[in-house]
């Protein structure tokens, strides 16, 4: 009876032991941005040509614990149709990675032959970039010109980026097509906006530029870049005709401060 005591806490000490620290490797915690990827909390299914059952948690969720290894410590393999991660990559955003999960099987490997689910995680927590060895890229800046008070427009339609290649910006944010320096201040004054396209500051509105036979706005060729009284102008025929939007125009003739403005919509 002593004996049989004796082994019987032997196994419970040694089977607490494995529990707890069954081979060395720890999964992490990720979740779906937007929960976007909804997958069972834990795999069911055929996976190596076994079913394995359904046995707790969650059906669908956004949340899931994967290893970023599937070998031990010492050498075995991780058990149970763990869900691991199989690939990282970037996406377009310069503060997300795209993992690819899969499961761990045979020989301490990753696979994706019986199971594969995308999820798109934020690499500013770092603690999860670090696990995953993919961190936030450095970041881009854009400059800006003010239009009028409170009103910034891009300075150019392209992010100055630290330490790596610069970008086009192309979400059609409004940006400085047309600009002069102010006589007294010798800051830019911006005369028109378009909008950002491909890297590329384009006419956000339809306009026609100067042709025979057509109205055009001869008091803006005349003088270029410069700002309007009005947000109209004079057909020779006696109508008004509307200038662009988001061309700048001058509401208050101040000696001072030229650049008080508004813009035409």
């Amino acid at each position: 009876m002593r004996w049989t005591a004796l082994f019987a806490l032997i196994l419970t000490i040694g089977g607490t032991a494995y529990e707890y620290v069954p081979c060395g490797q720890y999964p992490t915690t990720i979740t779906s941005l937007d929960h976007a990827t909804c997958i069972p909390e834990h795999f069911f299914g055929y996976a190596d040509h076994n079913y394995v059952p359904w046995s707790h948690g969650s059906n669908c969720t956004s949340t899931v614990d994967v290893y970023t290894s599937c070998t031990c410590q010492d050498g075995n393999g991780v058990t149970g149709h763990n869900y691991c991660v199989y690939n990282v990559s970037r996406t377009l955003d310069d503060n997300t990675a795209n993992v690819t999960i899969g499961l761990c099987g045979v020989g301490g490997r990753c696979y994706v032959y019986d199971f594969k689910a995308f999820m798109e995680v934020d690499l500013r927590n770092l603690q999860l970039a670090k696990r995953l060895n993919m961190f936030p890229l450095p970041p881009c800046v854009a400059p800006d010109l003010e239009v009028v008070a409170g009103i910034k427009v891009a300075a150019g339609c392209e992010f100055f980026c630290y330490g790596r290649q610069n970008k086009d910006i192309n979400d059609g944010r409004i940006c400085a097509l047309e600009w002069y320096s102010g006589a007294i201040s010798g800051e830019p004054i911006v005369t028109l906006t378009g909008s950002c396209h491909n890297g590329i500051c384009r006419t956000s509105g339809l306009y026609d530029f100067p042709m025979q036979g057509k109205c055009h706005d001869s008091e803006r060729y005349q003088h270029y870049g410069a700002l309007l009284d009005k947000c109209t102008y004079k057909c020779p025929n006696g109508s008004e005709m509307q200038r662009p939007d988001f061309l700048a125009c001058l509401f208050r003739k101040n000696l001072l401060r030229r650049e008080t403005c508004l813009v035409c919509a």
